[in-house]
């Protein structure tokens, strides 16, 4: 009896320990899957943040690569980046969505077990997956 209430107490434990977007991406599974009960988390990232800045920086490097800019060109525009934005009153710092990685294993409509490896949208305070994309 002490071990059964030993182990319920542990499981609660841990299941109270969940974080908000741990539950956002439980509860999205149950209500979206074809078969939640196949599902398998493999691997589930923390939260990243994706800001402004962080956008304009990739669109620099990937014009410069394409146009075949040194690395230091890319560079020193890359560093341009953030006082232009402070330069016009904009927070380059702000939010644009935010995401978690998670690879996971599911059954599929006819049955089989698939491994998928996508990003999951959460919305701004983490309770809820607004898109998903697989990478």
């Amino acid at each position: 009896m002490k071990k059964l209430i030993a182990i319920l107490v542990l499981a609660i434990a841990l299941t109270a320990c969940q974080e908000s977007y741990e539950k956002a991406v439980d509860d999205y599974v149950k209500q979206n899957f074809n078969d939640p009960e196949s599902y398998e988390c493999v691997e589930l990232g923390k939260p990243q943040e994706y800001t402004i800045v962080l956008y304009a920086m990739e669109q620099v490097r990937a014009k410069g690569r394409a146009e075949g800019w040194s690395a230091d060109s890319i560079f020193n525009k890359t560093m341009e980046i953030r006082p232009y934005f402070e330069s016009l009153g904009s927070n380059p710092d702000s939010v644009l969505f935010r995401f978690v990685e998670h690879t996971y294993r599911a059954n599929n409509a006819m049955g089989a077990k698939v491994l998928h490896k996508e990003k999951w949208y959460l919305n701004d305070d983490l309770t809820a997956i607004t898109r998903i994309e697989p990478q």
